[in-house]
């Protein structure tokens, strides 16, 4: 029409899997049969040009990049984005990582130390080796290997350019309900913070949900060996605890036996 006027925006958040590649196969992840399912083409591995070069153009006014996967720290594309969005030349910018820590050592430490990163949630699902190669499919010493990154990512995190906080992330599913105290040990003795979600689906039959007794099982090990501490744990413990035995409690109100 004569006078109209066109406008164009940018979105000032991104959230993005940069590829569906993943070294765990964990059994409540459906990521890898995705994979499968659309091809398990070249771009199912790593971002194509096309979309790194449109990604390159909204960075400067991208305010939020959020990474997930797969495993995102596996494409190298995303990486070498991640070197060229820098806290100087993107003061409002901000990237969230969701990773499952196998690769953050001092090579990618290295070159994330520019990027304004503001958090890196870590999956770790466990409290020990066994756990951890029975939840992540068959990743070997993967607890021990991902607890040394955590590490060595809090003594990072102070040079840093976002000073990015570090949240411990734990999937409450049939193989891993017993060890829910152990991790938040874990994670209150390295200082980190913690995100408690309730499995969803019944992948594997990993479900929580399906049975009243798993359901009362988790229950009793929250209050019999989480609740009495609970006051002592830092305001997001006991928020995410909060949460989780809301999910549960509403589950056995509703009386409700089906996946999440």
């Amino acid at each position: 029409l004569d006078g109209a006027e066109v406008l164009s925006s940018r979105p000032q958040t991104i959230s993005f899997s940069p590829t569906l590649q993943c070294p765990n196969h964990c059994r409540m992840c459906d990521i890898h049969k995705v994979r499968e399912f659309m091809g398990n083409g070249p771009e199912m591995r790593d971002m194509p040009d096309r979309l790194f070069d449109e990604l390159l153009e909204l960075l400067p006014t991208t305010r939020v990049l959020a990474l997930t996967g797969g495993e995102p720290l596996m494409s190298r594309k995303m990486r070498e984005l991640l070197r060229r969005f820098t806290a100087d030349a993107h003061p409002d910018g901000a990237v969230t990582i969701t990773t499952n820590g196998l690769l953050l050592g001092p090579p990618v430490l290295r070159d994330l130390a520019r990027t304004p990163i503001r958090l890196f949630y870590v999956s770790l699902n466990a409290a020990d080796d066994a756990t951890y190669e029975r939840v992540s499919g068959g990743t070997r010493h993967g607890f021990t290997r991902v607890l040394a990154n955590v590490r060595r990512l809090l003594d990072a995190t102070p040079s840093m350019a976002g000073r990015p906080r570090v949240v411990l992330s734990f999937v409450v599913q049939r193989s891993n309900r017993a060890q829910l105290p152990a991790f938040l040990d874990v994670a209150l003795r390295l200082g980190t913070g913690v995100r408690l979600l309730p499995i969803e689906r019944d992948r594997m039959g990993e479900s929580i949900f399906t049975e009243e007794s798993l359901v009362r099982d988790v229950l009793d090990v929250v209050r019999a060996q989480v609740a009495p501490r609970l006051p002592d744990m830092p305001w997001q413990y006991r928020h995410e605890v909060g949460k989780l035995l809301s999910v549960l409690n509403g589950r056995l109100e509703r009386r409700v036996w089906d996946p999440l």
